[in-house]
């Protein structure tokens, strides 16, 4: 039974209840089971739902999302993002991060630390999907975890394991409406494209691609974990602070194991510049290359300041460096 299923999962995390936590509820199939399935835990819930106004048509759609949840008796708070009326490219990337950005921008606001969404099975096969086209490593192909932390919020996802036809199947069950989204039949956006190819397969057939797929986002989380542990064990020996300046030894550095050695690189930088994400790889390669080819002199890649010479790489942001000149 779902419910049941449900219920094992969210106490295996050990959230602390009763407590307030907030729900992105876009309205559809998902969110909506994921909102009725939390009713039926010890939490104080609001839901959320980000109207990005870029259809005629969304006010109106939030407005809709909105009566659904206070037919379950749970809170309700629209988010009106007004910034990417004008954008073309990439729109479904900037809308993403934009989303993400209000929902943990309310519940830092009001003291929410979880932030529940409602990705399932299926959703985390597209990702692995999409991250493959793009080329990406271990870090890409690990997809989407279970718990994870953004913008100082933790981001739990409980339905990773459950197909999307036991989400349909249980909101009918319970007579429960949900808001269908027409930008998912759009083929102009590529998890989309995605989906119909998955969908083309026979059913047996589509399951198991999909828990494939799955099994390799857990497998690549093992190695990812494995690989930053690895990182900040060596990241300790070799690293020297000084307040905001970081220095260690290139010869020591340019010996360790390439994918080692980028991860620290990459840490470094982020942790320097105050960035969430790492650079693109092409430029944190380019730079690793600066160090280990010793090409000396000052370097500069996402904020920082990197000067190489023969034995010492030191790293500094740029806005600290300015911060000292005036």
């Amino acid at each position: 039974m779902l419910e049941e299923q449900f219920n094992k999962i969210i106490t295996s995390y050990q959230i602390t209840s009763p407590q307030k936590v907030a729900i992105a509820l876009s309205g559809g199939i998902d969110s909506m089971a994921l909102l009725k399935l939390m009713t039926n835990c010890n939490y104080q819930i609001i839901a959320l739902t980000v109207n990005h106004n870029l259809r005629a048509s969304s006010g109106r759609e939030a407005a809709i999302v909105a009566e659904l949840a206070q037919q379950l008796g749970v809170e309700h708070k629209i988010l009106n993002w007004q910034e990417g009326k004008d954008l073309d490219a990439n729109i479904e990337a900037i809308a993403r991060q934009a989303r993400y950005n209000l929902l943990t921008k309310y519940c830092l606001e009001n003291d929410i630390k979880y932030l529940f969404t409602a990705h399932h099975i299926e959703d985390q096969a597209e990702t692995v999907l999409m991250r493959l086209l793009r080329g990406s490593g271990v870090d890409g192909l690990s997809a989407m975890q279970e718990i994870s932390f953004k913008n100082n919020i933790n981001i739990v996802r409980p339905l990773l394991a459950i197909h999307k036809q036991e989400l349909t199947n249980y909101l009918e069950q319970h007579n429960i409406d949900w808001v269908e989204d027409p930008t998912n039949q759009e083929d102009k956006f590529t998890r989309n494209k995605l989906r119909a190819i998955l969908q083309g397969f026979p059913e047996q057939e589509r399951i198991l691609i999909i828990k494939r797929l799955s099994d390799t986002a857990f497998r690549m989380q093992r190695a990812k974990q494995a690989l930053d542990n690895i990182s900040a064990q060596i990241e300790k020996s070799c690293i020297i602070v000084q307040g905001n300046l970081h220095s260690n030894d290139r010869a020591y550095f340019i010996r360790i194991d390439e994918e080692i050695a980028l991860r620290i690189l990459a840490y470094l930088l982020c942790k320097i510049s105050a960035q969430q994400y790492k650079p693109r790889f092409k430029k944190l390669y380019n730079c690793y290359l600066a160090i280990k080819n010793g090409q000396y002199g000052e370097h500069y890649l996402y904020g920082c300041n990197i000067k190489i010479n023969s034995d010492i790489i030191y790293i500094n942001s740029v806005e600290n460096i300015k911060s000292h000149l005036e």
